[in-house]
């Protein structure tokens, strides 16, 4: 096609609204000027832009992993063969333990995901009537990004970053035209869940971003447990552990997880049942990927969840420190050590101290429904440590390659006093006695 008479300069607009999602993310909002595109239809492009995005979907996605998921940092990580049983532990970079199977291909359905993802946040023009784009309202939107099939490897990757870099406006986004274009905003990302899903709420921004997390493994695991979501999907998140992309998850884990802890401090300042809510879908979670880990032998996945516990242990930690620990943010985990001389009845009573404080309106029966969705999560390491222990029922000498590495990692980390101090805390929190 001749860029001459081409619908919309690609160039010129949809690639440096791509290039910025995958380069800076979230760290900026993503608003382009030109509207709208011309959805659908692959002679929207030049084979110049074909080519251009044959280089930057590839080379984004790696970086967003390289940079925004730290694939920079070493990891330990299963690698060495195809089967998990025959894998050695190594201490890798993400592009070390790739290997050659990773192959990122993007087809039809990631162009259609980054259109109508720049036609969903770009500025309308004042001048412009509505019904002069009937095609591009936002309900059709909608429906055309509900109706992709994003499967393939690249597809999954690309979604993710795409997704997590526009996810606080989207949260936000009210339709256009429509009666709920007059109702107030709300910040889904701190001021607790996306709506819950109904007949209305299915035609929304929020109802779309719901969408997405129930069909994809990783955007499950990081926004799950704020969306409103049922019970994770098993069989997914196996699957996705057996396919090539199983390089990548060290890191991917890592990323998705860091989000439940960013949002800490905001979950306690939400109505009882909200809090009630993400600790028990938390819980659900964890359960899930210890599940579809130990399923699958790829047990070099279990550090990243182990950290998600390791840095609440010390966020616990940190409200000791402090007169009044409804002050102290979701970050102040970077100021304790593991190790900190700090006692577990102080802990728990630091805990149960900002409970009370947050909940004080309560009666105390009713905050005992929070301290034992509270202690359940955190009491979920000990369905982590269970893989360690079944390998430890395994004697040495009938022990595959990653029993091995999930035994020594687990005793170089120390593990069990990770589980034993954690539950520990739990039961007092509940005021459970044994």
């Amino acid at each position: 096609m001749d860029a001459a008479v081409q619908q919309f300069n690609v160039r010129a607009h949809l690639i440096p609204f791509v290039t910025h999602l995958l380069y800076r993310g979230a760290q900026k909002s993503h608003q382009p000027q030109q509207w709208p595109i011309p959805v659908g239809t692959m002679d929207l492009y030049t084979e110049e832009d074909m080519e251009a995005f044959k280089d930057i979907l590839p080379q984004g996605v790696l970086y967003a992993f390289c940079h925004r998921a730290g694939g920079w940092h070493k990891r330990p990580v299963l690698i060495g063969s195809k089967e998990a049983w025959a894998s050695k532990g190594s201490d890798a970079r993400m592009w070390q333990a790739l290997g050659k199977d990773l192959k990122l291909d993007f087809g039809p359905q990631s162009m259609a995901l980054l259109e109508g993802l720049y036609n969903a946040v770009a500025k309308r023009p004042q001048n412009k009537k509505e019904q002069d784009h009937k095609a591009h309202t936002d309900q059709a939107e909608i429906k055309r990004l509900k109706a992709l099939k994003l499967d393939g490897h690249g597809d999954l990757a690309l979604s993710y970053w795409a997704l997590c870099a526009l996810w606080p406006q989207l949260s936000t986004q009210r339709l256009r035209s429509t009666s709920q274009s007059r109702k107030k905003g709300r910040d889904a990302l701190t001021q607790g869940t996306l709506p819950a899903a109904s007949s209305n709420a299915d035609n929304t921004w929020q109802g779309l971003l719901r969408h997405f997390v129930r069909h994809h493994p990783m955007l499950q695991l990081r926004y799950g447990p704020w969306s409103n979501i049922p019970q994770p999907m098993g069989a997914d998140i196996e699957g996705l552990i057996k396919s090539p992309l199983r390089g990548l998850l060290p890191w991917w884990i890592s990323h998705a997880l860091s989000h439940w802890q960013a949002m800490e401090a905001s979950i306690w300042t939400r109505p009882a049942e909200v809090f009630t809510r993400v600790r028990e879908q938390q819980h659900a979670l964890i359960q899930q990927w210890t599940k579809a880990i130990d399923a699958t032998g790829w047990y070099h996945l279990t550090p990243p969840l182990v950290r998600f516990f390791q840095i609440q242990l010390r966020w616990l930690m940190a409200l000791t420190g402090e007169r009044n620990p409804m002050t102290v943010p979701s970050m102040a985990w970077h100021r304790m050590a593991l190790d900190a001389p700090i006692s577990n009845d102080d802990i728990a009573a630091a805990g149960l101290r900002r409970l009370d404080a947050s909940y004080s309106s309560l009666r105390h029966s009713e905050r005992e429904a929070l301290r034992h969705a509270w202690a359940v999560m955190l009491e979920s390491v000990k369905d982590v440590s269970e893989i360690h222990r079944k390998r430890l029922r395994i004697h040495h000498a009938d022990r595959e390659a990653n029993d091995v590495y999930m035994v020594d990692w687990a005793s170089q980390n120390d593990l069990d006093g990770l589980t034993h101090r954690l539950r520990e805390i739990a039961r007092t929190i509940e005021g459970r006695l044994g």
